[in-house]
């Protein structure tokens, strides 16, 4: 624009650009209006983020990819069933494995990150496992940039406290599809702790608020078993370009039992078999007798799902045959009062705590009744 050397000039451009200013915003105001219609809350809806893809089996049932994963099981030493931690571990590497594109960063991660969930694992994949410096936004750009290079990355950030501090480069790839009209897709999974009472971190780190964007999918798993299995859906989706974020409980990762007096082993878990997956409509239901039943969703078939033969007190029940199932689904039948708790991660053992101690009362009180009569 060169310099002005005239008050007149200055004025005038000042003018010029008010003017074009002005035009803009005019056109805009005057476009056509979305209305408010079924068929564009649907259009909506589907420019919000990436579509959901249907679960593909052929990238864990290669011979190949098995046998590598076979070595990756007993190299890590969890054949037998472990803690949830171990299974987070080999989760990761499974992806690693299986996704030749896979990257993982955050802070310390290299050195085990701050929990240990990547204990192992730079040293066995030292070009795609990084650290970064402890700056959120650089790190939720980075993972962006991989992204949009082709890459499927993991961006881990050590406590959900630190979101706000990258927030609004988080913010930004989480609708990248939207701001895009669906033209670029930024599929970046997040790992975090976040909920629980926390251990090592206090207060400050573990308790605080999820930032829950529109075009973020957020899973939070209760065991190892379902970890393993929910992060292949998670990774198939974040391939296509969705933005997930797996959110952990400290206390789960190394704790065995449910009950402590009983010392039961319930939280220990076999890795699941490579046929198994758990998608964002699955749920699981666990009844009294502490049998536990995977629910799936019913546009997903059932025919190639199977379950690990170690836990065959797994049974796979169609969404369709829950909702007409009424009081059968756990095997009590009868009339009464039932109660139903739907809860994640620490929660399902609080509530499986629950459940324990209220059968536990009611057994007591019939008892009682039959001694009276």
């Amino acid at each position: 624009l060169g310099v002005f050397r005239e008050a007149d000039e200055c004025l005038h451009r000042v003018l010029y650009l008010a003017a074009l200013v002005k035009r803009e915003f005019e056109s805009v105001y005057h476009e056509p209006k979305l209305e408010n219609t079924p068929e564009n809350r649907t259009r909506v809806k589907a420019r919000n983020s990436a579509p959901l893809v249907s679960y593909d089996m052929r990238k864990m049932s290669g011979a190949h990819t098995q046998t590598t994963l076979d070595a990756v099981i007993l190299d890590n030493a969890i054949r037998t069933k472990s803690v949830m931690r171990k299974c987070m571990i080999y989760a990761i590497e499974e992806t690693l494995n299986v996704y030749a594109n896979s990257v993982y960063i955050g802070e310390d991660v290299s050195h085990g990150g701050y929990y240990l969930i990547t204990d192992g694992l730079a040293a066995k994949y030292p070009l795609r496992l990084r650290d970064f410096p402890p700056d959120e936004t650089a790190i939720f750009g980075i993972g962006a940039g991989y992204a949009h290079a082709g890459f499927v990355p993991i961006v881990e950030v050590p406590y959900a406290k630190y979101l706000d501090c990258g927030a609004d480069m988080f913010f930004e790839t989480c609708i990248y599809h939207w701001l895009s009209a669906g033209q670029q897709a930024c599929g970046v999974l997040y790992r975090l702790q976040g909920f629980g009472n926390g251990l090592f971190g206090g207060n400050f780190h573990t308790h605080n608020s999820l930032y829950l964007v529109p075009g973020l999918d957020v899973v939070c798993f209760a065991n190892g078993y379902d970890y393993v299995n929910g992060w292949r859906y998670c990774m198939q989706q974040v391939e296509n370009g969705r933005c997930v974020m797996s959110v952990d409980c400290t206390q789960l990762l190394n704790q065995r039992h449910l009950y402590d007096g009983e010392k039961d082993g319930a939280l220990l878990t076999n890795i699941p078999s490579y046929a198994e997956y758990l998608t964002f409509n699955d749920f699981m239901i666990y009844t009294s007798e502490r049998q536990k039943f995977i629910v799936y969703d019913a546009e997903e078939s059932c025919e190639h799902r199977m379950v690990s033969p170690e836990l065959g007190y797994i049974e796979m029940r169609a969404m369709h045959d829950v909702m007409h199932a009424g009081g059968d689904i756990g095997g009590g039948g009868g009339d009464g009062i039932r109660v139903a708790i739907v809860t994640y991660g620490l929660g399902v053992n609080a509530a499986r705590q629950a459940q324990h101690e209220l059968m536990t009362v009611v057994k007591d009180d019939v008892n009682n009744i039959a001694n009276v009569i």
